[in-house]
């Protein structure tokens, strides 16, 4: 007598392969979609390689400038003086800005002929363009409609008969703070005698007049005033 089976033979057959589980049918990416990212980065590289460069970090040495012989500059001079050196007036002009009495400005109005055409030929300027403290300027690269304000503004200063101090501030990519002494003793032909930028904060003006002895002025060239 044959055994008769438990389960139809259909059932034993479909369940026979199971365990290897489902067969999906799937393509691999396509070899262009893999090489195209490839491709477009190349030509990326060799132009960062050839044209690309970088910010080179450079020790700058500073050196101090001798604090009884600083010479007395005219306006020619001041093209190629822009080396970052501490910026000392003459020992004439450091004892005349201790001995003399100098009546502070805090307002352009103020300010003598002779000193604002001094100032206008140092800063390169047609005619006398200074604002007065607190006053807008143009304190920014980027020129606001309207009138033209002044790129420049007093903070304060001081004159005598014969000098004329002047500390403001310039407007631009960033904000620079100079200070000149000008020369005014001859109103026909006024000169420059000293500047410096970049002094530190100057509160009043006996500490800029102090500042000013004590060298914390940096030396500036022709495109710094």
């Amino acid at each position: 007598m044959s055994e008769k089976p438990l389960f139809r033979p259909g059932v034993t057959n479909a369940r026979r392969n199971e365990w290897i589980g489902t067969v999906v049918v799937a393509s691999p990416p396509s070899r262009w979609a893999m090489a195209l990212p490839a491709l477009s980065f190349s030509p990326a590289l060799l132009l960062l390689l050839f044209c690309g460069n970088c910010t080179r970090r450079e020790t700058v040495m500073y050196a101090q400038a001798d604090k009884t012989q600083a010479p007395e500059l005219d306006f020619p001079q001041l093209r190629d003086n822009s080396a970052l050196v501490a910026s000392y007036p003459s020992t004439h002009e450091r004892a005349k800005l201790t001995s003399d009495r100098l009546a502070e400005v805090l307002d352009v109005e103020t300010v003598p002929l002779s000193c604002k055409t001094a100032f206008a030929q140092l800063t390169g300027e047609t005619h006398f363009s200074l604002a007065n403290p607190k006053q807008p300027y143009q304190a920014a690269d980027a020129l606001a409609l309207g009138p033209q304000l002044p790129w420049r503004r007093l903070i304060f200063g001081g004159v005598t008969h014969d000098r004329c101090v002047i500390y403001y501030e310039i407007g631009g990519f960033s904000t620079t703070y100079a200070a000149v002494i000008l020369n005014i003793a001859n109103d026909g032909a006024p000169s420059f005698v000293w500047g410096g930028v970049d002094g530190g904060n100057v509160r009043d003006f006996p500490e800029l007049l102090s500042r000013i002895n004590g060298g914390a002025f940096m030396r500036g060239g022709s495109h710094d005033w």
